[in-house]
């Protein structure tokens, strides 16, 4: 099976996106959405640890980023493309890249807005028809969303990252990569002081097992648990 690097393959997906366009569009009034995500920062001390768990923990945060990051910078169209609109509150952006004809499209609904990218026509490795690669939504306050991209020419989950912020204003936060590394899911909360907490879910036979479990305080010291078999195999802290 073809092995995918989890910020390449994101970015393979998302750079095309491609359908084809609907005639007779009517020009849309009002400004499309920007989509907001929300990314993770951590205490500086424990950005600057040396202990190896902290180090692992910095990682895995800043993968997350590089995943959320990645889904901002493809959902907006090139410079200099007018929206077009079907119908009602939808904005449409229809642009070539190469051989693709790429189309996005941005619903407005009740509360939330949704982003939906599709793509015909070919790549140097693949011929699509009205593929969906990727689906996004975020609420209208901005307090909570989520981005799915799909392995090319296939319904398959690549990755999925959604996240609300609470009243509280901490950042909740779920990333799954359900085709990269055999899956696996980041389930984590960054308070408004940068403390925070991370589990980390391996998917073994169809379950996610938890293995690692990281808890950081807003001074950058913070514990570690590794797990096998549902039991703590190992655990310690990092000051």
């Amino acid at each position: 099976m073809r092995k995918y690097s989890p910020v390449i393959a994101l970015a393979a997906i998302l750079v095309f996106a491609a359908c084809s366009k609907d005639d007779n569009p009517t020009a849309p009034t009002g400004e499309a959405p920007q989509y907001q995500v929300q990314t993770i920062t951590l205490p500086q001390q424990l950005e600057q640890s040396s202990n190896p768990h902290a180090q692992t923990l910095v990682s895995y945060m800043r993968w997350a980023n590089i995943f959320a990051s990645s889904m901002t910078s493809f959902i907006v169209p090139p410079d200099g493309y007018t929206p077009e609109r079907r119908e009602g509150a939808l904005w449409e952006y229809n642009w070539k890249q190469d051989a693709l004809d790429i189309l996005l499209r941005i619903q407005e609904e009740q509360d939330k807005f949704s982003w939906v990218a599709q793509f015909n026509g070919k790549d140097t490795e693949y011929d699509y028809y009205n593929w969906i690669a990727f689906r996004a939504t975020q609420s209208k306050d901005a307090k909570s969303g989520s981005f799915t991209a799909y392995l090319p020419n296939t319904t398959i989950v690549l990755g999925q990252y959604t996240w609300s912020i609470d009243d509280a204003g901490a950042l909740h936060f779920k990333v799954t990569t359900s085709a990269l590394q055999q899956g696996g899911t980041f389930i984590g909360v960054v308070n408004p002081d940068k403390s925070g907490s991370l589990e980390i879910y391996k998917t073994i036979n169809g379950q996610d097992i938890l293995i690692e479990k990281y808890q950081w305080n807003a001074d950058g010291s913070g514990q570690w648990w590794v797990y096998e078999n549902g039991e703590v195999k190992d655990s310690g802290s990092w000051s």
